[in-house]
């Protein structure tokens, strides 16, 4: 196994280059890799003991990452300024407890759509997270708050011209999430069974997940 300490010119390919030494050239933006194999840190020694364990000759190659991104290259000379100049003795922090520093300043911008802002208006994750049993059931919640579901066939339409737009039942009314969830005499039954009541609003979508999810499973499938 070789190492080389230069980046690959930039005329030659990183599989030109391998070939112009007669070797195989494994290239990497990592110099956290390369120094886990030169002072053989627990997972350095594992990944030196099976490239030693290659019948091919392998050259490490380093190689810039984002060059030219003067963004990027400042966000890593305030890391590593931090990182290294840091008074604080190093202390190794869990993924959970990251996520938990970070999740505060982390906001999703304003929604564009004026009635997808009205749903997610004074939305309560928590309360989602309880409802929302697995992930397909988050995609489809997602879908039908932002109206963007094969099954509204209003949105279908959009997105292929041969599927009728109107009502299944009625196949007069455009279908649309409002129609389905506000106007559709099709689901009274089971939104009355659902939900206590035969009049829905669109505040349901926010207030009970499980229960819009319950009655998509009964009339939209």
């Amino acid at each position: 196994m070789k190492e080389l300490s230069e980046t690959v010119p930039p005329q030659l390919s990183s599989s030109a280059a391998a070939a112009a030494v007669g070797c195989c050239c494994c290239c990497t933006d990592s110099q956290a890799l390369f120094k886990a194999i030169q002072f053989s840190s627990p997972s350095g020694a594992s990944i030196n003991k099976q490239l030693k364990g290659c019948s091919s000759n392998i050259v490490l190659q380093w190689i810039l990452a984002h060059s030219g991104f003067t963004s990027k290259t400042m966000a890593d000379l305030k890391a590593r300024s931090v990182a290294y100049n840091s008074d604080e003795p190093y202390q190794p922090v869990s993924l959970p407890i990251a996520i938990s520093a970070l999740s505060p300043f982390i906001r999703d911008p304003p929604w564009s759509q004026d009635r997808t802002a009205a749903v997610y208006k004074n939305h309560d994750e928590a309360q989602n997270e309880t409802a929302v049993q697995n992930r397909r059931e988050a995609v489809r919640l997602a879908q039908i708050r932002s109206r963007h579901f094969h099954a509204f066939k209003a949105y279908h339409h959009l997105m292929d011209s041969s599927v009728d737009p109107t009502c299944p039942d009625c196949g007069q009314a455009t279908y649309t999430m409002e129609d389905w969830l506000l106007k559709c005499s099709a689901i009274t039954e089971a939104g009355t069974d659902i939900f206590g009541q035969p009049n829905l609003t669109p505040d349901v979508l926010r207030t009970s997940p499980q229960e819009v999810i319950m009655l998509a499973g009964r009339t939209l499938f």
